[in-house]
């Protein structure tokens, strides 16, 4: 079948998926090889790393990284999250932070997940910084943060990987510019 070289459409849609550009804060350190923007739990060397994983965000892929991490149960692991806004205003907050599910719920590790970022349960795992962000991570695994309220810092030390996951948009280069 041959095709023609040229289609004439009053509408065009492109379905080639959001996940080719990682948004980047743009901060130093952001270039480590250790710091990822795609979930470390499809990076086998990233994930040999976990010891202490900062996660940035609070999204579905955040959600999914930190929910796995968890799951490893590995005695010396650490979880920092670190996201913008009050818990209830993320997207893990709105999607699952209202009534649980309870233990027959499809969606009990995220319900889970957001009543820790909520401070509701804890796991000893487990630190969120609500409101907060990620100012800067060093070369020795220091990563500096900053309350977006009280303008206060914290230094969280010993981190090995860094998960800066804050979106993506489609790789549209392919097209013409008009």
């Amino acid at each position: 079948m041959a095709f023609p070289s040229l289609v004439k459409a009053r509408v065009v849609v492109l379905a080639c998926g959001t996940t080719d550009s990682p948004q980047r804060l743009l901060k130093p350190g952001e270039d480590l090889p250790w710091v990822t923007h795609r979930a470390p739990i499809l990076s086998p060397a990233l994930m040999q790393r976990l010891g202490h994983l900062l996660v940035v965000g609070a999204g579905l892929s955040a959600a999914d990284t930190i929910i796995t991490a968890l799951l490893r149960a590995d005695p010396g692991l650490r979880v920092t999250h670190v996201f913008r806004g009050p818990s209830e205003k993320t997207k893990i907050g709105k999607m699952f932070g209202g009534s649980s599910g309870g233990p027959g719920s499809m969606y009990q590790q995220e319900e889970a997940l957001a009543q820790l970022m909520s401070g509701k349960i804890g796991d000893s795992r487990y630190t969120p910084f609500a409101n907060t962000e990620l100012l800067e991570i060093q070369n020795d695994g220091t990563c500096v943060l900053q309350s977006t309220g009280q303008q206060e810092t914290v230094i969280v030390r010993g981190v090995a990987v860094v998960a800066v996951l804050i979106g993506s948009g489609p790789k549209l280069d392919f097209l013409p510019v008009r």
